[in-house]
């Protein structure tokens, strides 16, 4: 077909009058190659749909398209069985791809490899999510953390572990041992454990008219009161008294060992009267 190079016109009547347009060469355009004559395609009223291939749209990562154009979600991405097939018909449609993607992201969701919510996993270990209601056994999986040294850690005082020691009494299976405290005219020399121990409440009331002293020692066997050195004096008034414990125990790494005198220096052995210091001492 030769190039059109002229047509006449006159106020839209065709065949009348004289005018000459613009050389319209390569009208028709050669195949493969673009034109700028060609134009563009319009849509018309109640017309067939121009079709549209999901071959020729990109895929997305991990995803192919099956024989017959299906576009398929690989175990990879969706975590589905090798060859899952997408959609169920081969038209290769803009809404058959649509519907491929809805379920790759449905499956990604939903878990397995590559899933939101894949579970923890070294590669071989699996970590076990169970129930609270439900004790884990021993061949469950351990998950193993570990604190970054730059973590705010609440067990850290000026940048070392706090080493927490338990003060749980264990000596005896009913706990600490309770030991009445009941003076006689003597310097009350007493063994309370013949071997190391701690005190955990000392709880005495003074009866008489003037201080006496209630005398510890770190022995264990009764003390030779003023020879051997207490380990701590305690001064109870007259008609006062003395009660604390020792959540962690006062320890004793010898033996537990007690007297009461009537003075306060190491050496003195004035006895006191009857009944002038009464109470009790936990220990064990």
């Amino acid at each position: 077909m030769s190039n059109l190079t002229s047509v006449g016109v006159t106020n839209g009547v065709p065949n009348s009058g004289t005018g000459t347009v613009s050389t319209l060469d390569n009208l028709i355009g050669t195949a493969g190659t673009p034109s700028a004559q060609v134009q563009s395609v319009q849509g018309v009223a109640g017309g067939t749909a121009v079709p549209v291939s999901a071959a020729s749209l990109p895929l997305p990562t991990g995803a192919a398209l099956e024989s017959g154009g299906n576009l398929a979600a690989t175990a990879a991405v969706a975590g589905t069985t090798s060859g899952a097939a997408v959609v169920t018909d081969a038209n290769g449609t803009l809404q058959q791809y649509l519907r491929g993607l809805v379920k790759i992201f449905a499956a990604a969701i939903v878990g397995g490899a590559g899933s939101l919510f894949s579970k923890i996993t070294d590669g071989t270990n699996t970590a076990a999510v169970k129930a609270a209601s439900t004790a884990p056994v021993a061949t469950d999986p351990a998950l193993v953390v570990a604190i970054s040294p730059n973590s705010v850690n609440a067990n850290v005082q000026n940048g070392a572990p706090v080493t927490i020691v338990a003060a749980t009494p264990t000596a005896t299976a009913n706990g600490a041992t309770s030991s009445r405290v009941k003076a006689a005219a003597t310097t009350n020399a007493t063994s309370l454990k013949a071997s190391a121990g701690q005190i955990y409440s000392i709880d005495v009331f003074n009866n008489a008219a003037y201080t006496v002293y209630l005398k510890l020692y770190n022995k264990a066997s009764a003390p030779t009161v003023g020879t051997d050195t207490p380990s701590w004096t305690m001064p109870i008034a007259s008609g006062g008294g003395f009660s604390r414990e020792f959540p962690r125990g006062k320890t004793f790494t010898t033996g537990i060992a007690y007297a009461i005198t009537k003075l306060e220096v190491d050496t003195d052995t004035t006895v006191v009267a009857v009944d002038d210091l009464t109470g009790s001492i936990d220990w064990i």
